[in-house]
């Protein structure tokens, strides 16, 4: 099988294989292979290559006198690239950076064994991506309208005593059960908390009458026309009038003389208008990735950031659109006549923000143009679609050893099972965040034994808007707060809406942990089920995500010679359908051996 290995010199720009030109062949003493990996990005390279001098092939000689040669101040970005004879036809196998200026040098022997770095359009992304910059050098400024809100959290407790709760026993946070005999009197008692400090307890006295009493919590205060007296019952049970009741009884009727009645421990939360606020000098996050991808001269793309209907929860009005990035000192003080001038932050940083607050991912598309896509783990999972499943390719059962009359895959059922990301809780947290919604809960997962117990992911910007306009001296000047816009008539707002463990409706409660883990963190978990948004004080049902980490791996070797192996299709094999985790082509037998992974 006939191969051939060239070295190509730029003219230009390291980063633009256009730019090479055809300098001369050389002849590897040893076999060479082409390594790829799939993630993020295909990821190409060669295997470590030696080259010698050896009759009139004299590539030791000429690599060292070209390293010398550049050593004097002149310096040259070289790429190898490997050729197979397909039919009379050089078709490229293989492609590598090859840095002459190091290796393993043998000047006895007149060899030398470099160790290729891999080539591709992401290449100028991660040579570069931890360089900082100032994006507030980005003109296109945006304003956010945001309304401010004096915001008040309260939960009730039932008792007989005359005297409010201990505010240090704890009953903020626990439930128990007490008991009343025969027809009496007890209090509804009233905790307020004003953002975080406690603020007032207040009651409000109820007299039993051996009736089924019914209450909403609806108010800071509960009035005493919100409990109602019902006494229709359905076995043991009290039937539920229309509205938002709850019951205070576990029994039912007045024929009960010793009742349970239990503490209330969900948490409800009015709030009040205090004012608004136009938060200046922002810079839309789409604005800010293309600021930060323009050494490269790629475009930015996303269907999650970009389109006007969110491809992954199918909302009409694409929350997500308009998501913007102001410094924190503009969030605390919107009216100061010195805005800030310095906001640094690199790709990468800004990046693992974003994978871990959305699960956005990233690839290199070439077309007409060189397009840096931003997408959801459910993009990925479907080979490049959010809406059509994973293209099933190459059907490896059906592959047969002519001279052996076998198929290669005979007797390769052999596979591991990595437990090594299964846990059985997953943190998150902001850089600093107060409100119930912005704290969150970790996600529970279901699963046997974990090896750990608890994995902590953290993001380096804020979200909690209430916070930070209600007690602006709690926080940081240094940072960013992200801000999640509707855009309506040219007008920039902070969006609004319920939490869902605080059922409060404030800004930019859209990129709290209580809103952002059901809506955009169900894919790719550890364990097919588990609970979102669960504690003692707002218990939720099991759910089921929407997919899982692929845990089993397992190796395969088949022929490749002169054929096409699609790297993001999966490939059929007696264990199912599996996904190309990474190849390893040996160009001289023309074999490729594929580890593949399993749900």
């Amino acid at each position: 099988m006939s191969l051939k290995y060239e070295i190509w010199v730029s003219t230009g720009d390291r980063y633009d294989l256009d730019s090479y030109i055809n300098l001369r062949e050389v002849f590897p003493f040893t076999g060479v292979s082409v390594d790829r990996k799939v993630d993020n990005i295909i990821e190409e390279t060669l295997s470590s290559i030696t080259f010698r001098d050896y009759e009139n092939q004299l590539d030791f000689t000429y690599f060292k006198e070209t390293r010398e040669f550049e050593e004097g101040g002149f310096y040259y970005s070289r790429i190898i690239k490997v050729f197979r004879d397909c039919s009379g036809v050089w078709e490229q196998r293989g492609i590598a950076y090859l840095d002459i200026h190091s290796g393993e040098w043998d000047e006895d022997r007149c060899t030398v064994t470099f160790t290729p770095e891999p080539v591709g359009s992401y290449s100028c992304i991660t040579d570069n991506w931890e360089v900082e910059k100032n994006i507030l050098r980005i003109t296109d400024r945006i304003d956010s309208n945001v309304n401010i809100y004096s915001t008040y959290s309260f939960r009730s407790i039932l008792t007989d005593d005359q005297t409010p709760p201990d505010e240090d026993i704890g009953w903020w946070n626990t439930y128990s059960a007490i008991s009343i005999t025969n027809n009496g009197t007890f209090r509804v008692w009233i905790q307020v908390r004003n953002i975080s400090t406690i603020s007032i307890v207040d009651w409000i006295e109820v007299t039993e009458n051996g009736s089924t009493f019914w209450y909403k919590n609806t108010q800071t205060t509960i009035p005493e026309s919100n409990f109602i007296s019902n006494n229709e019952c359905d076995g043991l049970n009290p039937i539920k009038p229309a509205g938002d009741y709850t019951n205070l009884y576990t029994g039912c009727g007045s024929s009960n003389e010793y009742k349970n009645i239990w503490l209330l421990t969900e948490v409800y939360t009015s709030k009040a208008l205090a004012g608004s606020a136009t938060i200046p000098n922002g810079r839309l996050l789409t604005d800010v990735l293309q600021y930060l991808l323009g050494d490269c001269e790629y475009q930015f793309f996303s269907q999650m950031l970009q389109n006007t209907t969110n491809p992954l929860t199918g909302a009409f009005i694409n929350p997500l659109k308009y998501l913007t990035i102001h410094q924190n000192s503009d969030v605390k003080y919107p009216d100061s006549t010195e805005q800030a001038t310095i906001l640094n932050m690199s790709l990468k940083s800004l990046l693992a923000n974003l994978k871990i607050m959305l699960d956005l991912d990233w690839i290199i598309i070439e077309n007409a143009f060189i397009n840096f896509h931003l997408e959801h783990r459910k993009y990925f999972e479907n080979g490049l679609s959010y809406t059509n499943p994973q293209i099933v390719g190459l059907d490896a059962t059906t592959l047969i050893n002519e001279k052996s009359g076998v198929r290669y895959i005979e007797g390769t059922n052999k596979y591991n099972i990595s437990k090594a990301n299964v846990v059985k809780y997953e943190s998150f947290t902001w850089e600093n965040a107060n409100s119930e919604n912005f704290i969150g809960v970790n996600m529970e997962y279901i699963a046997p034994p974990a090896l750990k117990d608890i994995k902590e992911n953290s993001v380096s910007l804020m979200t909690d808007l209430p916070y930070i306009l209600n007690t602006p001296d709690a926080v940081s000047s240094e940072g960013y707060t992200m801000f999640q816009n509707n855009l309506v008539a040219g007008i920039y707002t902070v969006g609004e809406e319920v939490g869902l463990l605080n059922p409060s409706n404030l800004p930019n409660n859209h990129l709290s942990w209580a809103n952002l883990q059901p809506k955009y963190l169900t894919y790719g978990r550890p364990t097919p089920r588990g609970y979102i948004n669960n504690s003692p004080d707002n218990p939720t049902t099991e759910v089921i995500f929407d997919s899982t980490s692929k845990q089993k791996t397992q190796t395969i070797t088949i022929p490749i010679c002169c054929d096409t192996l699609e790297m993001r299709e999966l490939i059929t094999t007696d264990l199912g359908n599996g996904e190309i985790v990474s190849t390893s082509e040996d160009l001289k037998t023309g074999m490729i051996t594929i580890t593949l992974k399993y749900a």
